[in-house]
């Protein structure tokens, strides 16, 4: 018992295994939702980089836009502080050669001019500093935001190379899904067609001496389903005997019409279904081919069943089948 038991539990861990290494159509389905929700995410990522990057490169533009107008200031006042320092040198010669040839004190106007001019050139020389600091400033902002543009331009680079191969992997994983719900379309139809051959076969397995005759003798046509066999016909008809057998119920049964049950031996019977009449006793025994009973004036069909075990049978496999040419 013991080693049976472990038989019973190695097969079913290999089971097991061979199961989780095999992927199935669920298993394909929870993957490729799996990679459609990262594939999103991934997406919504790259879109806010792709944002942040169109922010940093407008920044750049306008800080870009900011430095040139400086440094274009810058570049006037430069010129303007060379002027007032040329102006200036031009006032002292002129008050140096004053003083030579006329041997006398520079008067008052040049010094108020040359006091004027060292103010502005003063002046121009603080917003030369001022200007030259906010121009560093800028420099130093511009190369930071270029290299915050270049670390953007990577991660989207790369968030897009990650996004394709994602992809790439997402679309495989379709068609292998595509591929197993092939491979379960197919085994679904094999299965349904060796259950219908199999279903057909049982016909032929079923000995002959257990065979039955069809209830009625004449009819139009017979509508076979999973279970019964329902005979359409015209005119009235004869209820015939299928087997020698016992009749074990004879009665009426709500809306369905009249119920007749004959128990055939081995746990088989036969149940007539159908507005007919009978007169047949309970118990009462009859033979093949004895008349039961006699439809309706204004009948049109009868169904008729094989039970075995109280479990309603394929009814056509059961039928003589040279006996039954119409069906």
């Amino acid at each position: 018992m013991a080693l049976a038991k472990l038989i019973l539990i190695s097969f079913l861990s290999l089971s097991f295994a061979f199961a989780a290494n095999k992927p199935s159509v669920a298993q394909s389905r929870s993957e490729i939702m799996q990679l459609g929700a990262r594939l999103n995410a991934l997406e919504r990522n790259l879109g806010q980089h792709n944002d942040k990057y169109l922010a940093a490169i407008e920044r750049i533009r306008l800080l870009e836009t900011d430095v040139t107008t400086y440094q274009q200031r810058l570049s006037q006042l430069k010129t303007e502080a060379t002027k007032r320092e040329q102006e200036l040198a031009s006032i002292l010669r002129a008050q140096a050669l004053a003083m030579v040839e006329d041997e006398v004190v520079v008067n008052s106007e040049y010094q108020k001019l040359t006091e004027e001019n060292r103010q502005k050139a003063q002046s121009v020389s603080k917003e030369i500093s001022a200007l030259e600091k906010i121009v560093e400033e800028f420099q130093t902002r511009l190369t930071q935001l270029k290299q915050d543009e270049q670390d953007l331009l990577k991660l989207s680079s790369d968030l897009e190379q990650k996004k394709q191969q994602m992809t790439e992997v997402y679309l495989a994983k379709l068609e292998e899904r595509q591929k197993l719900e092939s491979q379960a379309e197919k085994s679904r139809i094999s299965t349904r067609l060796n259950t219908f051959k199999k279903s057909e076969s049982l016909g032929l397995n079923i000995p002959s001496h257990l065979k039955f005759s069809s209830p009625l003798a004449n009819y139009a046509d017979a509508v076979v389903s999973e279970k019964g066999v329902t005979y359409k016909f015209g005119q009235l008809q004869p209820l015939l005997a299928p087997r020698d057998g016992r009749v074990v119920y004879n009665g009426e049964l709500a809306s369905y019409g009249k119920v007749l049950m004959i128990d055939h031996g081995e746990d088989i019977r036969t149940v007539f279904l159908g507005r007919f009449s009978s007169e047949l006793q309970k118990n009462q025994s009859v033979k093949a081919g004895d008349t039961l009973g006699h439809t309706d004036t204004d009948a049109d069909s009868l169904y008729f069943e094989v039970r075995k075990k109280n479990v309603a049978q394929k009814t056509i496999h059961w039928l003589d089948q040279s006996r039954t040419s119409k069906i």
